[in-house]
């Protein structure tokens, strides 16, 4: 007598996962934290911007106050995400006011430029 042999049966496709909107991202840690890397800030600032950091979508009014508490305590990072955040928003004002800071105290950093483009995405001129 033969044996019966099911054949294998085929793998289920996975799942497909759902598309999010993409929205912009916090600041990762390879953009510019001058300030932090050389150690220059007080816990309190660094505290404030990673808490803001936690917050910036699930919270974004609470992160803004947060990152502006780590700008005010001298985080040049801060800026960069107040604007972020402020553009999101749909304040175009703030957004360029808090981009063009970040240039401004931190005229050196990587990102400097694309962060210019931003500012004339929103209709303001980086100088």
């Amino acid at each position: 007598p033969k044996a019966a042999v099911e054949a294998p049966k085929a793998a289920e496709p996975a799942p497909k996962a759902a598309k999010a909107e993409p929205a912009p991202e916090p600041a990762k840690a390879a953009e510019p934290a001058p300030a932090k890397a050389a150690g220059r800030l007080s816990d309190a600032a660094l505290d404030a911007y990673d808490e803001a950091r936690t917050l910036h979508r699930s919270d974004p009014q609470r992160a803004l106050t947060l990152y502006a508490e780590a700008a005010r305590r001298g985080n040049v990072a801060a800026w960069r995400q107040i604007g972020t955040l402020q553009a999101q928003l749909g304040d175009k004002p703030a957004a360029i006011a808090a981009f063009k800071k970040y240039r401004a105290v931190a005229p050196g950093a990587r990102d400097s430029q694309m962060v210019a483009d931003v500012i004339r995405r929103l209709g303001g001129t980086p100088e």
